[in-house]
């Protein structure tokens, strides 16, 4: 599938090198790229250069002209868990903050294929009677980023944290694990001691 770079509008082909995928079918080509790493050194390590690649993005005037899905992708995949901090919670309160507002129900999704590998050692699992720690760890990777993204749609909404969380799993077929959650978006402020 042809990918397409946010920010120029080029495409990228199968023999170009250097871009960062950010879904299916977009990406930021290398030259955009580049262009964003403009005073990152060298020799930074990955989460480094990651930070601050996602700082440079998120201040430049491309990133406001943006279309939402497409920032959506850029803080879900560069974004690392200090930027956001939002505050999650089963219940309808979070201890130590007083809610100051509502902004509505938020849900977000994550889908995973769990692969031929997955479903052998499954079926290995099935006949000697043990836990398959394949499916173990597929099911919580996808619960675990399903949450993540419901912290990204909090952010933007301009919430501080999501009560009342709910997690849903589903399986479609035996290779395809769908995580599904929903909760209350949240304004807060923090009790003084």
């Amino acid at each position: 599938m042809k990918k397409i770079c946010i920010f120029c509008g080029k495409p990228i082909r199968m023999l170009d090198y250097g871009y960062m995928d950010l879904s299916d079918e977009k990406a930021i080509c290398a030259s955009c790229l580049s262009r964003f790493s403009t005073g990152i050194p060298r020799d930074a390590k990955t989460a480094d250069y990651h930070h601050q690649l996602y700082h440079n993005i998120k201040t430049s005037e491309d990133y406001t002209k943006l279309p939402r899905e497409d920032r959506y992708l850029l803080d879900e995949r560069l974004g690392n868990n200090d930027g956001f901090t939002q505050l999650l919670s089963t219940t309808d309160c979070l201890t130590g903050y007083e809610i100051t507002g509502y902004l509505g129900v938020i849900s977000a999704e994550y889908t995973l294929g769990t692969g031929f590998l997955s479903s052998f050692d499954s079926s290995l699992a099935d006949l000697a009677g043990g836990e398959s720690e394949t499916y173990t760890k597929k099911v919580h990777m996808a619960k675990m980023q399903a949450l993540k993204r419901l912290q990204v749609v909090s952010a933007h909404l301009g919430g501080d944290g999501v009560i009342g969380i709910h997690v849903d799993l589903e399986v479609f077929s035996r290779d395809i694990i769908v995580a599904s959650c929903y909760g209350t978006c949240v304004t807060l402020k923090k009790i003084s001691d």
